[in-house]
């Protein structure tokens, strides 16, 4: 019995390795498309991409340990302001989802927007400098014809570029998902 519960245990370790972001402790994408990949998205769910600003200045700048503070701390801000049936991941990079559940008109937005503030917010200390972080997001709200979940990321990581090239530190809303 002994022998059996610690082969048990040694197995739900790995399974939650395989599927967790070692830095961030947050799904990772592998994970996040096994559980969204197969599943048809409707008009209660919104799909949200957040890439970091400048990010790879940080990292050039001040090392990777400063990038690594950096990511943790957006993960942390999309731990906390996504609810406790929305799901947050690492899509790898400095990109990161957050799908959203029982979304109401204007849920999604107002989340984007409290994560981008947010993290805006934060000061960073790092070699005795402050560093003030920005994050964009692109957001694919689920419509009443249903679509498959990598259309919807696929829909919300255009918007997120959308984002990027009108100035960072935003957030866009996809257009017509139809065209995606």
């Amino acid at each position: 019995l002994s022998l059996a519960l610690h082969q048990w245990r040694l197995a739900a370790r790995h399974l939650l390795e395989a599927i967790t972001d070692p830095l961030t402790g947050l799904l990772n994408r592998r994970a996040l498309f096994e559980r969204y990949g197969q599943r048809l998205i409707g008009p209660e769910t919104a799909v949200l991409v957040f890439d970091l600003d400048h990010f790879k200045s940080i990292n050039d700048t001040f090392g990777h340990a400063a990038g690594d503070r950096v990511l943790k701390i957006v993960a942390a801000e999309l731990a906390v302001n996504g609810g406790p049936s929305d799901t947050a991941a690492r899509l790898g990079g400095e990109e990161f989802a957050l799908i959203l559940t029982d979304v109401m008109p204007n849920r999604a937005e107002m989340v984007a927007e409290d994560i981008r503030k947010a993290f805006e917010d934060q000061k960073i200390h790092v070699e005795g400098e402050t560093l003030t972080c920005t994050v964009s997001a692109g957001i694919a709200l689920g419509c009443p014809v249903p679509m498959d979940f990598d259309a919807m990321l696929s829909a919300a990581d255009k918007a997120l570029y959308i984002a990027k090239r009108a100035g960072r530190n935003r957030i866009e809303l996809a257009s017509h998902l139809h065209s995606v």
